[in-house]
């Protein structure tokens, strides 16, 4: 049962993490197009660029 609890607050906690993470990446991307006049574009190389980098800072934290 304590394995259980554990495992469902890893994946709650990590869910949360990324929502959070996400949010994040999302404001500075908005700030920066502001900033700039720019509009904004999401590339699926800049989606795979992102999680490469989010994988790379994970894997080294743990």
């Amino acid at each position: 049962m304590k394995d259980d609890n554990l495992r469902l607050k890893t994946i709650l906690y990590g869910g949360l993490i990324g929502l959070f993470v996400g949010l994040a990446s999302a404001l500075i991307k908005v700030r920066r197009a502001e900033e700039k006049g720019q509009t904004i574009s999401f590339s699926s190389k800049d989606s795979v660029r992102l999680g490469s980098a989010i994988f790379d800072l994970i894997s080294r934290l743990s």
